[in-house]
């Protein structure tokens, strides 16, 4: 009995050792080179497109990061690039159903989304096609639930550098902003109730253009009712250098 006690011991003893040692590997240089391989494998395999990522960098459990990424659409055309990301998080509060988020830094992002003239879907439906799942129904309760309870707790966010573009040839619809940098300071997020409070909105050096002309396909009317009103709210809000061009044709 004895030695069955001894080996059981030894062997928690070696699967306790063993966890370790793959925590402590994970945080140095070579575990994070790995983790980036795994990360890149498992979306080029799951988007079947090309996605880089330079490095990822993490310190658990407080921040997550990442450098070089870019993300092609299966034209082959980028859909997503940036050049750093860092967000300083309690990844123990999400255990709690909570998103805490005490600093979230993006640098150099350009996002563009493109229909063409004569495409029914935009260049980014492959990705929510490739979570699609038969059990749609589930997930959408699953997701409901988790978006109602979950709590945002954000203190900061600083972007710089961003173009983000939407052109959609087929809706009639072309939006642009390029912006130098935005520092936004939430007091409530609340995506459940569409309710989104600022305590402090600075934006420096935004051109933004909207342009509206003839769709070629025509939108079926919105028939949903009971949704949220939206509401945005700033106490104060800055526009430096900033300037908004709307045209229709």
């Amino acid at each position: 009995m004895k030695k069955i006690l001894k080996i059981t011991g030894w062997v928690l003893l070696s699967i306790i050792l063993l966890v370790i040692g793959i925590a402590i590997f994970l945080q140095t240089p070579p575990g994070k080179r790995m983790v980036t391989r795994i990360a890149v494998d498992y979306l080029e395999k799951k988007f079947q497109t090309e996605v880089v990522i330079g490095s990822i960098d993490y310190k658990i459990p407080s921040m997550v990061g990442m450098e070089k990424v870019i993300f092609l659409d299966k034209n082959s055309d980028t859909l997503l690039s940036m050049n750093h990301l860092e967000v300083d998080i309690q990844m123990l509060a999400l255990l709690k159903n909570k998103l805490k988020i005490s600093n979230l830094e993006l640098e150099g992002l350009y996002a563009k989304m493109k229909r063409n003239r004569n495409d029914s879907t935009f260049n980014y439906q492959f990705i929510i096609d490739a979570f699609a799942s038969a059990h749609v129904d589930t997930l959408s309760k699953e997701e409901d639930t988790s978006a109602s309870s979950m709590l945002y707790d954000i203190h900061k966010v600083l972007l710089k550098d961003i173009t983000f573009i939407f052109d959609d040839e087929a809706g009639g619809t072309y939006f642009d902003i390029v912006l130098d940098s935005l520092l936004l300071r939430p007091k409530e997020i609340d995506p459940a109730k569409m309710v989104y409070r600022v305590e402090d909105l600075t934006v420096y050096k935004a051109q933004s253009v909207f342009r509206s002309f003839p769709a070629v396909l025509i939108s079926p009317p919105d028939t949903s009712t009971g949704a949220s009103p939206l509401i945005l709210e700033a106490d104060k809000l800055n526009l430096i250098q900033s300037s908004y061009t709307m045209l229709t044709e």
